[in-house]
């Protein structure tokens, strides 16, 4: 459904005008766009006194949409085609951090990980972020009221993760990664990503669907868009019958 949304190009419409570069990728661009439309027009757009949650305030525009999701699009995309500069950051990911994830991505460097590597890359996704910043001081054996910046947690989750001891026949998170960007034996992304994230070969706990569907994308955005819950958020608040991965 996504990469159907994408072939409206919006780098046609003027999308993000002279901040977004000529060549940047579809995927990205898209998905920028939709990062941007989920903070400022529905998780930013809530009235005064407004304590509704982000799930409620994307089913509100849900159904306020579901009947029209072109014109809910059209409309999307003229207010990002007349933004002046990028709302959230927008611009600089475009342009920097999604090809240096990309890059840091490839196979060859892949391969060559070691935990910093793991650690620098997935700060920069911001579903890994989300869920390291959200999990609870107990599971990484915290004392109660611990705080810590989002840099520290992102890390220490990513260093818990990397260093998890496993069973016998479990692959390290690595050879997780590989097969999932890279893993030709099993042509079909959806049945590997099924696999990282429901069979104990692969599985880590707490390295869930919303994580790896967001690094593939950034890994591989020519073949697969990048898709986190935030994603399904907006496209959601577009008008379609997307199913969240999580309240």
């Amino acid at each position: 459904r996504l990469t159907d949304l994408t072939s409206i190009q919006l780098v046609r419409l003027g999308g993000g005008r002279s901040w977004v570069p000529p060549n940047a990728e579809p995927a990205v661009h898209f998905d920028q766009f939709l990062h941007a439309y989920y903070y400022v027009k529905v998780r930013d757009a809530g009235v005064d006194g407004d304590t509704a949650k982000s799930v409620e305030l994307v089913n509100r525009a849900y159904l306020e949409n579901q009947g029209n999701t072109g014109c809910a699009l059209a409309e999307a995309a003229a207010w990002w085609a007349d933004l002046p500069e990028a709302p959230y950051g927008e611009d600089t990911f475009i342009s920097k951090t999604a090809p240096w994830i990309q890059k840091r991505f490839a196979l060859d460097q892949l391969r060559n990980w070691r935990l910093e590597d793991f650690q620098q890359v997935f700060y920069e996704v911001h579903a890994f972020k989300t869920h390291a910043r959200q999990m609870r001081n107990s599971i990484l054996g915290l004392p109660r009221g611990h705080s810590e910046t989002e840099l520290e947690r992102s890390n220490r989750v990513a260093k818990w993760l990397w260093e998890m001891k496993r069973e016998e026949t479990q692959r390290h998170i690595k050879d997780l990664l590989e097969f999932l960007i890279w893993g030709d034996a099993v042509p079909n992304v959806a049945e590997r990503l099924w696999r990282v994230t429901t069979d104990p070969l692969w599985r880590y706990d707490h390295f869930g669907p919303s994580s790896l569907g967001e690094a593939l994308g950034w890994a591989r955005p020519d073949l697969f868009p990048p898709r986190n819950n935030r994603t399904n958020k907006a496209l959601r608040s577009l008008g379609h019958d997307v199913t969240l991965f999580s309240a």
